[in-house]
């Protein structure tokens, strides 16, 4: 039974194409183009399109890859986008796929695209539909992140020079291209990586080994430092009840020092006390002195001023005068102003009939008729004129007169006003010896009052003062008892002292000792578990080195030597069956290339003709997509083959054997690139492509 390189799964679903729909996709504007079940051949002149069909099916599928099919080997030249949606069915199930190219400023990029499966749409990034894609045609995922799609290319389409590359490649390219076609270059892998890794667990098992030459002496290390350990605790041990002991005297004599010292800090705060109270009672017979000849000063200041504020006018009653004084002047020198103006008004009219009387006397001739003015007209204006005059002298005599007695009338209220504001003053200089007065007299009270509120404050500071200077006389002698504590406390403190420096020094080598044990105990189990390490590793080095790169060797060539047993089998079988030729055979040698032999002798391909080369090659191509797809067992690209261009060179009676070849394959659809003419009458269906005026279309 055939052994499977992937993991076998159900193969009943298996992949045809339905249609392809270019946009803007080389020499293609808007074209779609529908594929049937069966051969196919896509027929047309040399450059006409054809090839960019296949190319377009691998875009849409895959993408667009870096050195083998470009963004800018695909996009038409010219515009900014363009796109390719391609039509499969697995198991009857319709699967649209579309992938869309964006032109920038410095290259031509891969958009966004989509799948639609079942009607529904899911978009995502190119890698994200080729993740999808590998799922659905069930290719490998650890193959994505490949530059070429191995297996699509080796099984379902592989361009005609590409095919002749592998033939004309060294033996050591080539096998690596068969290594990688195949899935089992993963063996060669293996190796280095497993000699790789025992390289790693070598220089890892020198790091253990030189971390473990000292384990020995940190053993010994420890033994000693636990017996060193054990003399320290029986030593601490005598120590420490004589420190307890002189601990509990030091405490009684803390006790004792500090009652002794809040005793005489409750004598120094009494004695302060004491000052404070006679300071203060000293200051209240002081100040009581004072009071007493303040009254009386006060006394005789009363006295006088109630001699001098005896007789007080009404301040309100002047100050009322005045005011109507005030307003009086306001209205005679309102008045005034009045008069003034009269006087002003009549004045300038008395000046004004003057003037017109000297104007007519000069006047001649009227200005307004320029007619002559006579002396009889004259004298009537003067008349006029003089009797105005009269009228304004009276008035302004009446006027005058009265302006006369109001100025009489204003110095007369001025006087009295001057008068008043005298009375003003006096009332009030008496006014304020009243306040003066009223004043003293409360100060006088208030002193009295003072003087009985200090009468019993000076009373109770002598009874506190007594209390004070008893309590004075019960804690005499307690600063000196005091001091003799302190001496005894400080001659326990210097012993205590010795003890705990024993005691600590004891201690911090104990600590010390402990640390040095924990560490060696640390250092000793990471040696020892190091060792245990080194051992491990050594064991695994060696079953890596002695057992499992041989088991990879053995198990890579077992692979090899089936593949190579089918591939040389189909390879001579159809290479036989294109070229008739009981004189020329061909085999494949261990590193796949193939031998041809002819007349007996190997002959290298170079000396071929043109047709034979293209024998070989398509052999070739076909023993490889023969020989995958059986072992392969989960892929769902098994009933399709593309062939660009295979019978470059083929001779009529070859043609015919192209036929028999098909027909051996069992594809479900195959699709071929051709210009041969004689191929249309042994496929299913013809899809011919022109190109006109750079376009091209299928018809």
């Amino acid at each position: 039974m055939r052994k499977h390189l992937y993991p076998p799964f159900a193969i009943r679903h298996r992949m045809l194409i339905k249609s392809v729909k270019l946009h803007n996709i080389r020499s293609y504007t808007h074209q779609q183009i529908d594929f049937p079940d069966g051969s196919v051949l896509l027929a047309g002149d040399i450059g006409a399109g054809k090839s960019t069909v296949l190319l377009a099916i691998e875009f849409a599928l895959f993408g667009i890859k870096s050195g083998e099919l470009s963004g800018e080997s695909l996009l038409r030249h010219g515009t900014k986008e363009g796109s390719v949606e391609l039509t499969i069915s697995i198991d009857g199930k319709e699967i649209k796929i579309k992938r869309a190219l964006k032109r920038t400023k410095d290259s031509v990029k891969q958009d966004s695209g989509y799948i639609v499966i079942d009607g529904t749409l899911t978009e995502g990034t190119a890698i994200e539909l080729k993740s999808k894609v590998y799922d659905l045609i069930g290719y490998p995922q650890s193959l994505i992140s490949r530059s070429k799609d191995l297996i699509y290319r080796y099984t379902v389409y592989t361009p005609q020079e590409e095919m002749k590359q592998i033939l004309y490649e060294d033996k050591d390219s080539r096998l690596d291209t068969m290594r990688r076609v195949f899935g089992i270059d993963k063996y060669k892998r293996i190796r280095e990586n497993a000699i790789s890794y025992a390289r790693e667990l070598r220089t890892r098992k020198k790091e253990l080994m030189a971390k473990t030459f000292d384990l020995e002496d940190k053993k010994h290390r420890l033994i000693t430092n636990e017996t060193e350990l054990k003399a320290l605790a029986i030593k601490l041990e005598s120590i420490i009840p004589r420190l307890s002991a002189i601990t509990q005297e030091i405490e009684s004599k803390k006790c004792m020092i500090e009652e002794a010292r809040a005793k005489t800090k409750e004598l120094s705060i009494i004695e302060r006390e004491l000052a404070h109270v006679s300071t203060k009672r000293n200051g209240l017979l002081e100040e009581r002195k004072r009071n007493v000849e303040d009254l009386a000063r006060l006394a005789e200041e009363i006295t006088k001023l109630e001699k001098e504020a005896s007789e007080t006018a009404d301040l309100a009653v002047i100050r009322k005068s005045i005011k109507d004084i005030e307003d009086s002047i306001q209205i005679i020198e309102r008045n005034r102003r009045l008069v003034s103006g009269r006087l002003s008004e009549f004045t300038s009219l008395k000046r004004a009939s003057e003037e017109v009387k000297e104007k007519i006397g000069r006047l001649l001739r009227c200005p307004t008729c320029e007619q002559a003015v006579g002396e009889e007209h004259k004298e009537l204006i003067r008349a006029r004129e003089d009797e105005k005059i009269c009228s304004y002298d009276e008035t302004i005599e009446k006027i005058l007169a009265e302006e006369s007695k109001l100025k009489k009338q204003a110095e007369d209220a001025k006087a009295a006003l001057t008068a008043k504001r005298a009375e003003e003053m006096a009332a009030q200089a008496a006014a304020l010896k009243a306040a003066q007065l009223k004043e003293k007299k409360e100060m006088s009270a208030k002193l009295l009052a003072k003087q009985e509120t200090l009468k019993a404050e000076i009373e109770h500071l002598n009874l506190k003062q007594k209390d004070l200077m008893a309590r004075a006389d019960q804690n005499k002698g307690i600063e000196e008892r005091w001091g003799k504590l302190e001496k005894e406390y400080t001659a326990l403190l210097e012993n205590e002292k010795l003890y705990q420096i024993q005691k600590e020094s004891v201690t911090v080598k104990m600590d010390n000792l402990e640390a040095q044990i924990a560490l060696l105990k640390k250092e000793t189990a990471e040696k020892s578990e190091f060792m245990k390490q080194a051992l491990r590793i050594s064991e695994i080095e060696h079953w890596l080195s002695e057992g499992f790169m041989n088991l990879t060797t053995v198990m890579e060539k077992h692979v090899m030597a089936q593949i190579h047993a089918e591939f040389s089998r189909f390879f001579t079988e159809w290479f036989s069956l294109l070229i008739a030729d009981d004189l020329m055979t061909v085999r494949i040698d261990d590193e796949f290339t193939p031998i041809i032999e002819q007349n007996g002798y190997e002959t290298a391909m170079s000396n071929l003709s043109g047709g034979e080369k293209t024998s070989v090659a398509l052999a070739y191509r076909l023993a490889l997509n023969k020989v995958l797809n059986d072992m392969i067992g989960h892929i769902r690209t098994k009933d399709i083959i593309m062939l660009d261009e295979p019978t470059d060179g083929f001779s009529g009676e070859q043609l015919d054997k192209v036929r028999d070849l098909l027909d051996m394959l069992e594809c479900k659809q195959t699709i071929i690139v051709s210009h041969e003419p004689k191929i249309e009458s042994f496929v299913d269906s013809i899809i011919r492509i022109t190109k006109e005026e750079h376009s091209s279309r299928s018809g």
